[in-house]
């Protein structure tokens, strides 16, 4: 189906729904025809609609539409499962804008270095100038900025280099005191406004001729950076990028620009400071190399991300489309027997989003950890024991060393669990059958800390010694996992690991022929 143009979504049927979160069903095309969008599906021979929104968090980023060629062709029984499917679709739509994120800042810092290449040759205070703006406006995607320098009359600034303003901003005489501009130049702090027209030190000449000049655009907010301009530990002018909203800067563009205004500053009083541009030429150089290697490992780690998470999603989703349609065409005698598939593959597409979660979580140390006196022994053997029926299906032999001797331990319940769960679940579903599997806890002293080391073996099969040092690693699965053909996305160790060292302790794995797979995680008996 061709829709031909684009079609706002102020003029479909689904706007209000959709912004409040919820979902849009739409019975009969028929009732709405008099709307564009509606319009064309029902051309296509559409004759029901059922519309969910994106969310992540609280914010909704799209629409899956789905569209049947009979009335009321969807079934409200499914809404909840398809909820889920449209948030898990949303939260992959959200991590590739992530990455697409770095890659911008990564194009960014590629132009930070241009522009010190680019002013090391600039032959005048003019050509400092425009490269400077010029390229700061292409960094952030902003439409107007200036350079304003110390005016004729003391105690002002008039601008010097403008680009971009529907009026001429060289009309205008900034005081030092009494302006956004001079605020920067007298504390040389970068400054970001996020309504500079309602600001109280803008200036009233700039703010009635902006009215004048762009009365269609009077009411929304125009946001700006400003940066000082430094010679050495003096000012000698300030840069500032302006645009109007949906375009919002943030404290990452701030920081930006007072680094690019760093190097015009520079470049403006090169001839004192030369030997100093050129090693800060040398330490952007560096910053950006550096900064490529970083670019790389999150390549690596997005392609695996990919990869891995691809294929959960698509596994499921596929199983979920494909017994749907069979529980629409076949009726409800069928629904004993497709329910408990759709259920058992909901729940991977749950597992996967709560791992993705519970990294974002813990990386972003959001919330403190509830430390409490655990006894891990009896942690570890109720754990053991949920997990002894899969074992035995598997013939592996599961055992637990009890040793009443460890005291109790200061951490938070949940985590711990989740760490032990995840650990004795990995070593039970890579045990081959008639295999074994053993946990057991001893008290060690690490660094002149007294703690307990909770040690989990499984007799093989053996990791190679490649895969060993990047088991921890977001996303990473190595031959054994794959070849297990266990399902799994590469997260819920890099889980263990980041919940363990948030309890000052550590974790590690070796594998050895004849030894078999060993976990080792170490946790202080004192926070």
């Amino acid at each position: 189906m061709n829709l031909g143009s684009r079609v706002r979504l102020a003029d479909t049927s689904i706007t209000p729904d959709i912004l409040a979160g919820q979902p849009h069903l739409t019975p009969d095309l028929a009732a709405e025809l008099d709307l564009p969008l509606e319009r064309v599906i029902s051309q296509a021979g559409y004759r029901s609609r059922l519309n969910l929104p994106l969310r992540v968090g609280d914010r909704i980023t799209g629409v899956l539409n789905l569209v049947w060629s009979r009335l009321k062709g969807y079934d409200p029984a499914h809404l909840p499962l398809l909820g889920q499917i449209a948030d898990a679709v949303a939260l992959a739509v959200e991590k590739e804008r992530l990455f697409a994120e770095t890659h911008r800042r990564a194009y960014e810092l590629e132009i930070l270095a241009e522009v010190s290449t680019a002013l090391r040759v600039a032959g005048s205070t003019y050509d400092i100038m425009e490269i400077t703006l010029a390229r700061g406006l292409t960094v952030f995607r902003a439409e107007r900025g200036a350079i304003a320098v110390p005016g004729p009359e003391p105690e002002t600034l008039g601008v010097a280099y403008e680009k971009g303003w529907p009026f001429p901003m060289r009309d205008f005489i900034l005081p030092v005191r009494s302006s956004i501009a001079g605020q920067v130049f007298t504390t040389g702090q970068p400054y970001l406004v996020s309504d500079w027209l309602s600001h109280p030190q803008t200036h009233p000449a700039f703010r009635a001729a902006w009215t004048a000049a762009r009365p269609e655009a009077a009411r929304k907010r125009l946001t700006a950076l400003f940066a000082p301009l430094r010679a050495g530990q003096e000012v000698i002018g300030v840069i500032f990028v302006a645009d109007e909203l949906p375009r919002v800067f943030t404290e990452d563009d701030l920081r930006l620009l007072n680094a690019v205004a760093e190097i015009a500053g520079s470049a403006l009083h090169r001839a004192g400071v030369l030997e100093t541009l050129e090693q800060r030429v040398v330490e952007r150089t560096r910053e950006l190399a550096e900064a490529n290697e970083r670019l790389k490992e999150l390549d690596r780690l997005r392609d695996q991300f990919v990869s891995n998470v691809s294929h959960e999603l698509r596994t499921p989703l596929t199983n979920i489309k494909l017994h749907l349609g069979l529980l629409e065409r076949r009726g409800p005698e069928v629904m004993d027997r497709y329910v408990p598939i759709l259920q058992r593959e909901t729940e991977r597409l749950r597992r996967l989003i709560e791992d993705l979660l519970d990294i974002s979580r813990l990386r972003a140390q959001i919330s403190p950890l509830k430390r409490e006196p655990l006894r891990l022994d009896s942690l570890l053997a109720d754990i053991v024991a949920i997990h002894a029926t899969r074992a035995e299906a598997k013939g592996v032999s599961l055992k637990h060393d009890l040793n009443p001797d460890v005291p109790e331990v200061a951490a938070d319940r949940a985590q711990i669990i989740q760490v032990f769960t995840n650990l004795i679940s990995n070593a039970v579903a890579y045990t081959a059958a008639g295999g074994r599997a053993t946990v057991a806890s001893y008290l060690d002293v690490h660094g002149g800390i007294h703690g307990v080391v909770i040690r989990f073996n499984n007799s093989g099969p053996v990791i190679p010694p490649e895969d060993l040092q990047h088991l921890f690693e977001r996303f990473y699965r190595g031959q054994t996992g794959f070849a297990s053909g266990e399902p799994g996305t590469g997260l819920g160790l890099s889980i263990c690991k980041d919940i363990v060292e948030r309890h000052d302790g550590h974790i590690q794995v070796q594998s050895r022929e004849g030894e078999g797979t060993t976990f080792t995680m170490w946790l202080p008996l004192k926070a």
